[in-house]
């Protein structure tokens, strides 16, 4: 198993997603990890934020029953 600074430095390289996957995999193996070795990163380039609701929520003791 990796610590949390060994994932962080593979993870803030300056590499693609897959060749991060590889590296992962290849340090989890050097520290005895030989079996059930699953990694997967995904790349998110940008996230669109959402509108802004602007309708007010009704007070739950305002609901109808």
């Amino acid at each position: 198993m990796l610590e949390d600074h060994q994932l962080a430095e593979v993870l803030h390289a300056d590499r693609m997603p897959q060749e991060q996957v590889d590296d992962l995999v290849a340090e989890a193996n050097r520290h005895g990890g030989l079996d059930n070795i699953t990694a997967i990163i995904v790349r998110i380039d940008s996230v669109e934020q959402p509108e802004a609701d602007t309708t007010a929520a009704m007070p739950a003791a305002a609901r109808p029953r």
